[in-house]
């Protein structure tokens, strides 16, 4: 990637923090086309037609120009039906009795951007209490919603599951019905519920970070967040959940309870993704961090440093994952969730020792074992079920649509 897009698309991002009111100059040098490439790929398109930049007046320019004010246009068409999708999805909830939030996309757009449109989101994601998670999808199937994994999300084995996609007839938002961020037996599970009792800015910035961390961790597979660059997030169109945070800090740093940040952080040793989102959010856009929270930075580093890598069990997870793809049914799996059974991550266990752990590993292999014996008897009906749907097609056909 060439350092002077890099480095001009960072300067433009913290100058704007600084004062946005300030007309940002764009050198003549620079190659639109790559420019807006970059741009693109990091769902900032639509950010930077909000900017004041001073573009060169040729033609090159003004076409990238109106490549900005048509993905802004777009952009704003799409946040408004994902904005009127999750709120009416929230009122059927609501109606029936399940408290929900919403997180991420055009709402965390619309809070922190103060504009919806001014970044892209493919769905939007609406949360729900784990134990309300069957009684939402039958609110949700009275809304006309209809499941795109399983035709009925609830068998076999959905308590393995940590979000279901669904669409309503008609309506091209897609959105998913979360109740957890990894699988709920996971190190990385928040409290989902103390959430939606209490939507803190807190609780709400670890589950920010928690979700940008684990993205970017895993398209780069590295342990510690040293070896990340603002070059390396760019090209894999990463930018975009930086300036989230950046946003987020922005506006409700000072509310932050760094104090219960840290008890959750060393509780579930997830420092790692604190460390990615606060050293992007100071490094490259220049951010001064909240006082405590730049204490606590090197012991949250020196905790992710420590962890066990998980390379090649995500290569396993990667593997399945293209397997299934081209599956025609769509059909989902919680295997990537055993394989965190039966390779847990070093810091899993955490803080347990001695026989606290040994009972930990015992029971966390049995429950591995329970749920893969669960996943495999679902596969075998399924293949039953469809063998025979398949069986009975065939002999209609052959008798002349007659049965």
């Amino acid at each position: 990637m060439n350092d002077d897009h890099t480095n001009w698309i960072l300067d433009s991002v913290t100058r704007w923090l600084r004062d946005p009111a300030e007309s940002l100059p764009c050198p003549p040098d620079l190659d639109p086309t790559r420019l807006g490439d970059i741009l693109e790929k990091n769902r900032l398109l639509q950010f930077f037609q909000t900017l004041r930049v001073d573009y060169p007046a040729n033609l090159k320019w003004e076409r990238f120009q109106d490549r900005l004010s048509l993905a802004y246009q777009r952009s704003l068409i799409q946040g408004l039906q994902q904005l009127q999708s999750g709120r009416y999805l929230m009122d059927c909830l609501l109606k029936g009795g399940i408290k929900s939030l919403a997180v991420r996309g055009p709402f965390l757009a619309e809070d922190v951007y103060g504009d919806s449109a001014a970044r892209l989101s493919s769905d939007i994601d609406i949360l729900v209490p784990y134990g309300d998670r069957r009684r939402a999808w039958q609110c949700c199937q009275k809304a006309g919603y209809r499941s795109l994994e399983w035709a009925c999300p609830l068998w076999p084995v959905d308590k393995h599951r940590i979000h279901w996609r669904i669409q309503r007839e008609g309506d091209p938002v897609v959105c998913e019905l979360h109740w957890a961020v990894e699988p709920v037996y996971g190190v990385m599970t928040l409290d989902y519920e103390a959430l939606l009792r209490n939507p803190s800015p807190s609780s709400l910035f670890l589950l920010l970070c928690l979700h940008a961390g684990e993205h970017v961790a895993d398209v780069h597979k590295v342990q510690d967040a040293g070896m990340i660059t603002a070059e390396s997030a760019m090209r894999e169109g990463m930018l975009f959940r930086w300036l989230d945070v950046a946003l987020f800090l922005r506006k409700y740093g000072a509310q932050i309870d760094w104090e219960w940040i840290d008890r959750h952080v060393r509780d579930r040793r997830i420092g790692e993704s604190l460390v990615l989102c606060m050293n992007g959010v100071r490094d490259w856009f220049g951010m001064s961090l909240p006082e405590t929270a730049d204490l606590l930075l090197p012991a949250w580093l020196d905790s992710a440093s420590r962890q066990r890598s998980k390379g090649w069990r995500r290569r396993l997870e990667l593997w399945w994952e293209r397997r299934r793809a081209g599956h025609a049914m769509g059909l989902e799996t919680p295997f990537a969730d055993v394989l965190y059974f039966l390779v847990p991550h070093a810091s899993f266990f955490a803080p347990s020792h001695g026989i606290s752990l040994i009972m930990r590993r015992v029971g966390h292999g049995l429950q591995a074992f329970s749920v893969l014996s669960k996943e495999l008897l679902s596969y075998a009906c399924f293949a039953m079920i469809t063998s025979a749907r398949h069986f009975w097609r065939t002999k209609i056909a052959e008798s002349g649509g007659h049965s």
